[in-house]
């Protein structure tokens, strides 16, 4: 599974989270708003609901979602966790 960290939905190693949100964040995308360590709602409902078959599934965060982005640092560390391309 592949997540987007720093989203409040889709995090996977950090999420977005204010008492002050009542719903989806009013922020423009080029302003921070609280990161912190923890899973998204949508990400963390979906692994509750693979029960048994949830230590087989794979779990990756790309950062896009946060200000330091990095596109290539990001990819390299998708590829490292998905290892190399097989021929089908």
């Amino acid at each position: 599974m592949i997540g987007i960290d720093g989203s409040p939905s889709m995090g996977v190693e950090l999420t977005a989270a204010s008492t002050e949100w009542g719903g989806r964040p009013d922020k423009p995308r080029d302003e921070d708003y609280p990161v912190s360590p923890g899973r998204g709602i949508f990400v963390e409902t979906l692994l509750e609901l693979l029960g048994d078959e949830r230590p087989r599934v794979r779990t990756v965060g790309i950062g896009q979602d946060l200000l330091d982005y990095d596109e290539e640092r990001e990819l390299a560390k998708l590829g490292g966790e998905l290892g190399p391309a097989r021929a089908r």
